[in-house]
């Protein structure tokens, strides 16, 4: 599993990337190598409105968690990878309208 800077790696290649259109993060926090850390990780990626980030974070009542804090800072969050393929897809429709 990855750690908090592995992802803070991997978000802002993503960024740079001209490639990438949405960064689609998911997490399986309860994992040891994860700590808060990564919400202000994704938070500070988001702050800089550079290209729309989503989160997937299933699992525990600690996931909950996780997701209210990052709800709190901005960023869309879901609990089933579908529902974020969702948001995503109707993102990229209304843009192409």
């Amino acid at each position: 599993s990855a750690a908090d800077h592995e992802y803070e790696l991997a978000i802002e290649t993503c960024l740079k990337d001209s490639n990438v259109g949405v960064i689609l993060v998911v997490t399986l926090v309860q994992t040891p190598l994860l700590s808060d850390k990564l919400i202000d990780i994704l938070a500070k990626a988001n702050n800089k409105r550079i290209k729309p980030i989503v989160v997937v974070s299933t699992g525990s009542k600690y996931s909950r968690l996780f997701i209210e804090k990052l709800e709190e800072k901005g960023l869309p969050c879901y609990i089933y990878p579908e529902e974020a393929v969702s948001s995503i897809n109707a993102l990229c429709k209304y843009y192409r309208i």
